[in-house]
């Protein structure tokens, strides 16, 4: 993982947020976590999404009834006052241990050493939850 990732300048953020709420890739992909969610996972359940980029899944996720909590390496895209947003690492997750039913980490371990980012995962998922 970067040191020193680069900063998104507000154009950008923005131009992440159309494609995050748009593009057929994002969309298809927060209609699958949805589904599986609605499957398995009560509502009452809490969830971390790392990774969380502008908030789009976690828009979703709260329009489907679930509550969770977004965090992100960058905190120029957390600005969405209707979400629960953090600026943080993954590799040091500034959550107690066992306090989520479900971590989501969509399109994140392509860009992350994993050996690094899942020990906290796992640290912060509660017995018996999804990954």
């Amino acid at each position: 993982m970067e040191e020193n990732p680069q900063k998104y300048t507000k154009e950008q953020i923005q131009y992440l947020k159309g494609i995050e709420c748009d593009h057929f890739w994002f969309k298809a992909r927060r209609l699958l976590i949805l589904r599986l969610l609605q499957r398995f996972v009560p509502r009452e359940s809490s969830i971390l999404e790392v990774g969380c980029g502008t908030g789009e899944n976690l828009i979703a996720l709260k329009q489907a009834g679930y509550h969770g909590i977004g965090l992100d390496l960058q905190s120029e895209g957390l600005k969405n006052p209707s979400l629960k947003l953090v600026q943080g690492d993954a590799r040091s997750l500034p959550f107690q241990d066992a306090m989520f039913n479900v971590v989501l980490l969509a399109d994140v371990l392509e860009h992350v050493e994993e050996e690094e980012v899942l020990p906290e995962v796992f640290r912060v998922l509660a017995p018996g939850g999804w990954l």
